[in-house]
């Protein structure tokens, strides 16, 4: 038996030997699946052998291969997309080559100028912009305030009149802080909060010199008070005409009044230039400074100023309320640009030179003549012109302060507007005529209610008549 096997085993090769081997591994493992899946088929669906990536590749292949005909006609085309290379003719292509047709409709194309283009052009047609556009959006209108003169006679020199005045806003502003019930001023037009020019004649800065002049006045009382808020930037000076020459009808001429030359400038009305012994020469109020109202009329013309002044010529002092443009200018420029930068002022603060923090130079802010700024390096010119780039940090702050003076001139120009030509400025006769009948109704009704006597609706309707508010 040992010989016969031996034989055996001498007849078959290592390579046999490893083959038969593993065709006895498999029939073990074929066994072993066949017997978990004969133990494991009554719980769950029979496994499934995964597909290597050839077979599935294959199986789509085929796939696409047996689609029907009708199905490749309902299918849409595929288009392959264009490479980089083979878009770039095409973007090229010139206008010859566009049917006639498409070449009239086709826009225009324009190259785009650069920042170094556009500077010179943005610096000429600066120069020659004669006034201040309207901001798309800016401040409301301001209300031009007006005066309210109210006297009052004392039955005995110590006699108390019950007003307290405060200081209030800038400096040299005094309002009305309370009036007391048992003042003679109580029925008047004052109310608490109503700014102080002058008491008897005298201009008052402060609280304490008006309740000296209150107290020091002996027989009558008489108070020149402002009935609403300044607008920003203006504010009131004394004027006196008194023994000025050429302040009679005959003397004044178009833009000319006792020594003082005007000219329109952003639709307001400017102090042009004085003469040497012109009334407001040692006032507060300085060549180019716009006036507002002239002894509380709205001056919205040079006409309107003029004829102010030559009716008010016998007048002691004459209330003027102008826009200071220098002011406006350091408050905007304080605001936009801190402290870590030191400014120095010119003269006539048409000129701010900012020393750079940690830095020897300087630049310059230049106020034009339309009222707005530039900024400039004296060190650095470029055809006669000293340029920044438009990059600068501080180019930020300059358009803040050019916005700012944009809105409020056209904030103030307007209030004006609207105080020169009434409060039914721009409405239709319709309107105006509603607004009446509105307020005759109202007033019908409170008078039919008892709430008033025929006297005091008499006394309401001739006011509110007054104003164009009722007929």
């Amino acid at each position: 038996m040992d010989k016969i096997l031996g034989e055996v085993t001498e007849e078959l090769s290592p390579e046999d030997v490893i083959i038969r081997k593993h065709d006895e591994t498999e029939k073990v493992q074929l066994k072993k699946q066949n017997h978990f899946s004969q133990q494991h088929q009554s719980n769950g669906p029979p496994l499934r052998r995964r597909r290597s990536s050839d077979e599935v590749k294959s199986r789509r292949k085929a796939s696409v291969e047996h689609v029907s005909e009708e199905n490749k006609n309902n299918r849409p085309p595929l288009t392959r997309r264009r490479s980089s290379v083979e878009l770039q003719p095409r973007r090229r292509r010139s206008d010859e080559d566009v049917p006639d047709e498409h070449q009239d409709n086709r826009p225009t194309l324009v190259r785009r100028k650069s920042s170094d283009e556009l500077q010179p052009r943005r610096s000429s047609e600066a120069h020659s912009v004669e006034s201040l556009p309207t901001p798309e959006k800016g401040l409301q209108p301001f209300t031009i305030p007006s005066l309210i003169t109210s006297t009052v006679t004392k039955s005995d020199p110590n006699q108390k009149v019950g007003l307290a005045f405060r200081k209030s806003g800038g400096a040299n502003t005094v309002i009305i802080d309370k009036i007391a019930p048992v003042s003679p001023f109580q029925g008047s037009a004052l109310r608490s909060g109503h700014e102080i020019l002058c008491i008897n004649g005298q201009r008052v800065h402060t609280a304490r010199r008006a309740a000296e002049v209150v107290r020091e006045s002996r027989d009558s009382l008489t108070l020149v008070v402002s009935n609403a808020i300044r607008p920003p930037g203006t504010m009131y000076t004394m004027v006196s005409l008194a023994g000025h020459r050429d302040v009679s009808s005959s003397g004044k001429k178009n833009n000319y009044v006792a020594g003082l030359y005007f000219k329109m400038k952003n639709g307001l009305v400017q102090l042009m230039k004085t003469d040497e012994e012109s009334p407001v020469a040692k006032s507060s109020m300085k060549v180019g400074d716009f006036i507002l109202a002239v002894n509380g009329k709205v001056t919205g013309s040079i006409s309107k100023v003029v004829d102010e002044f030559v009716n008010c010529a016998r007048e002691e002092s004459i209330p003027v309320l102008y826009f200071n443009m220098c002011n406006l200018r350091v408050t905007l420029v304080d605001t936009n640009i801190d402290d870590r930068w030191e400014k120095e002022w010119s003269d006539y603060f048409d000129e701010c030179k900012i020393l750079l923090p940690e830095s020897p130079g300087s630049l310059t802010l230049r106020f034009k003549e339309d009222g707005r700024c530039e900024l400039v390096d004296p060190s650095q010119k470029t055809n006669g012109k000293a340029m920044v780039s438009v990059d600068h940090r501080l180019q930020s702050a300059v358009e803040a302060i050019n916005y700012g003076i944009i809105c409020l001139l056209s904030a103030i120009r307007e209030g004006v507007q609207i105080a020169s030509n009434g409060r039914n400025a721009g409405r239709s006769p319709t309107r105006i005529q509603e607004v009446k009948q509105r307020g005759n109704d109202k007033l019908a009704e409170i008078l039919n209610s008892g709430l008033l006597n025929e006297d005091e609706y008499r006394a309401i309707k001739s006011k509110l008549a007054a104003s164009n508010l009722v007929e």
